[in-house]
């Protein structure tokens, strides 16, 4: 078991093992060989995994902050249309103008 996961897996100074085995069995050797390729796509599979989730969590992430934004713009383009004092703070009956506007409607739904 140690000479798979050592010299099969993880591919440590294979040729050692694979001059003892055809010494011995050229059978021997190609089921070697046979697992060193199987357990390198294995591991080639699992990597592959990773990345791909990591790029989708990374995407959604992305999506989520874009979202967030454009919500944020759409809510600042309101409430300044509606401040009616420039003086940066909403009142309650500018508040209550924000309403009737379809724009900030649609982002806080």
């Amino acid at each position: 078991m140690h000479t798979l996961s050592i010299y099969g897996a993880l591919l440590d100074d294979i040729s050692d093992v694979c001059w003892v085995l055809q010494a011995r069995s050229v059978v021997l050797l190609y089921v070697f060989m046979f697992f060193v390729l199987l357990s390198a796509f294995t591991t080639m599979n699992m990597l592959l995994a990773v990345l791909v989730e990591v790029v989708d969590a990374t995407a959604k992430g992305e999506k989520r902050r874009m979202q967030t934004d454009s919500i944020k713009e759409d809510l600042r383009i309101a409430f300044d249309s509606i401040d009616a004092d420039n003086s940066g703070y909403i009142s309650h009956d500018e508040f209550l103008g924000l309403v009737s506007i379809k724009q900030a409607q649609q982002a806080l739904q």
